[in-house]
């Protein structure tokens, strides 16, 4: 909301005024990566409280002025894989053209533009049908759901996968799949925030 840049409002973790996030409640980096398959992930943090009330905020009540915090976390994630291999291009989901519609704007695309990437080529992935909403689904539709879901262009190089959040790891999956399958290496991905699929 333009209002968050013009007017006092209140911190959407504490609620506290007068911005949208304040410094007790902002997040936090809490650099991390794990192996998932053959990938390696790396992360900025856990979808604990903070970052998951932030990251509901910036995509469903569109609280632009989080936009800047969220991006400096999704940099060290970023900067984190830079640091151990060179990319030729990166990737990101394709959008949820539901999401999209409702939206206005695709949350990790925007949040990539602030970090190392901007200069970086990203290569477009397609949807060859149309996907739910992961955040709606239990954990084992997950995988049905984004299931030789994605296309890419043919192509060779290195590639970077990035998404905002990793939870059971099926979308990273799919994108690591379908790049392969079009002549890319891929091997590291990077997200924002990562939960445990035994989490709620």
């Amino acid at each position: 909301m333009i209002l968050d840049f013009l007017l006092p409002a209140p911190c959407v973790v504490c609620g506290r005024l007068p911005k949208p996030i304040c410094q007790d409640c902002t997040p936090k980096s809490q650099l991390g990566q794990e192996s998932f398959e053959n990938l390696k992930i790396c992360f900025a943090g856990t979808l604990d409280c903070e970052i998951d009330i932030l990251l509901k905020n910036y995509k469903d009540k569109h609280r632009m002025a989080l936009e800047k915090t969220l991006s400096s976390l999704m940099s060290e994630a970023v900067n984190l894989a830079l640091s151990q291999q060179k990319f030729d291009w990166y990737a990101v989901p394709p959008r949820n053209a539901k999401n999209f519609k409702s939206r206005g704007f695709s949350p990790v695309t925007r949040l990539v533009r602030r970090t190392k990437l901007a200069e970086m080529k990203r290569i477009p992935l397609r949807a060859n049908r149309n996907l739910v909403d992961q955040r709606s689904l239990a954990f084992p539709a997950r995988q049905s759901n984004t299931e030789l879901a994605f296309t890419a262009p043919l192509g060779r190089g290195r590639v970077l996968l990035v998404d905002d959040v990793m939870t059971t790891g099926a979308t990273i999956r799919e994108m690591a799949r379908c790049l392969r399958s079009a002549g890319y290496e891929v091997s590291f991905g990077c997200v924002l925030a990562r939960r445990m699929a035994n989490s709620s």
